[in-house]
C-alpha cells in the first residue's frame, strides 16, 4: 500500500517536458565545417610536430581556414544560424585549430626569438578575445567592428604568409612573420579595451529609450488594401498610397 501511494503521489510525466530532456542539439551543415576544420589544422599542426615539410602543413591550415569562414556563411544562409550551440561549437573548433598549429610549430622552430614572438602573440590574441568575450557576457553591449580586420581571417593570413615565405626564403621570416602577427593582435586588444572604458551604460539606455518612445508613438501598421475610412457616399475607400507603401517595407 505505501509503494502504490507513492507511486499515486508523484505526477505524471508532462509530455512536453519529456520531449525537452530528450532533445539533443543536432549537428548542422556548419557545425561540420567547423569539425572539419579544427581537424585539419590538426593535421597541420601534426605534420609540423613530426619535422614535416612547412608548405603542405600551411596549405592544411588555409584550408581548416577556408572552413571556417564557410561555416559563418553557411550558418547565415540556414534558419538555425542563432543557435548558442553552433556558437559553442565554432568558438571552441577555432581555438582547436589555433592550439594545434602552435603546438606544432613550438616543436618545428629551433629559433628561440621567433619562438618567444610567437607565444607572445598566441597570449595576447587569447587575452584579446577574453576581453570580448567578457564584456559580452557581462552586458557590456559594444559593436565589434573590429572583428573584421582583427579577427580570426586575418590572424589565419598573417599565419599562412609568414609560413610560406618561411618554406621560400628560409626560417628568417618567422621573426618578421611573428613579429607582425604580435603588432596585430596587441592592436586589437587595444582596441577592445579601450571601446570597454570608453562604455558608457547611461547614454546606451538613453538610446535605447527614445528608440523605444519612437516605436511607441510610430502609427499602427494597415494591412494592404484594408478598407480604412470613409469617402463622401458613405461607402469605405482603402487606406492612402502612403500608408501601404509603408506597410509594404514592413512586411
Amino acid at each position: 500500500m505505501a509503494a502504490d501511494r507513492a507511486v499515486q503521489l508523484v505526477d505524471p510525466p508532462t509530455p512536453g517536458a519529456t520531449s525537452a530532456r530528450r532533445r539533443r542539439p543536432t549537428p548542422t551543415a556548419a557545425d561540420r565545417l567547423s569539425l572539419l576544420g579544427a581537424g585539419l589544422c590538426l593535421l597541420a599542426g601534426g605534420l609540423l610536430a613530426a619535422g614535416g615539410p612547412l608548405l603542405p602543413a600551411t596549405a592544411l591550415f588555409l584550408a581548416g581556414g577556408a572552413c571556417d569562414v564557410l561555416d559563418g556563411m553557411v550558418a547565415r544562409r540556414s534558419a538555425v544560424h542563432s543557435s548558442p550551440y553552433g556558437a559553442f561549437v565554432d568558438s571552441v573548433c577555432d581555438k582547436v585549430g589555433e592550439a594545434a598549429l602552435l603546438l606544432g610549430l613550438l616543436v618545428a622552430i629551433d629559433d628561440q626569438l621567433a619562438i618567444g614572438l610567437l607565444v607572445a602573440a598566441y597570449a595576447v590574441g587569447t587575452l584579446s578575445s577574453y576581453v570580448k568575450a567578457t564584456a559580452t557576457e557581462h552586458g557590456i553591449e559594444i559593436a565589434w567592428p573590429e572583428v573584421r580586420v582583427f579577427g580570426r581571417a586575418g590572424r589565419v593570413a598573417l599565419l599562412a604568409s609568414t609560413l610560406t615565405a618561411a618554406a621560400l626564403t628560409g626560417a628568417g621570416a618567422l621573426v618578421a612573420g611573428f613579429a607582425v602577427l604580435l603588432a596585430f593582435n596587441a592592436a586589437a586588444l587595444a582596441w577592445r579595451l579601450a571601446r570597454v572604458v570608453a562604455y558608457d551604460p547611461l547614454a546606451r539606455e538613453a538610446t535605447s529609450s527614445r528608440s523605444s518612445r519612437v516605436e511607441a508613438a510610430a502609427p499602427s501598421p494597415v494591412r494592404q488594401g484594408a478598407p480604412t475610412r470613409t469617402d463622401g457616399s458613405g461607402l469605405l475607400a482603402p487606406a492612402p498610397p502612403a500608408t501601404r507603401q509603408r506597410q509594404s517595407h514592413l512586411v
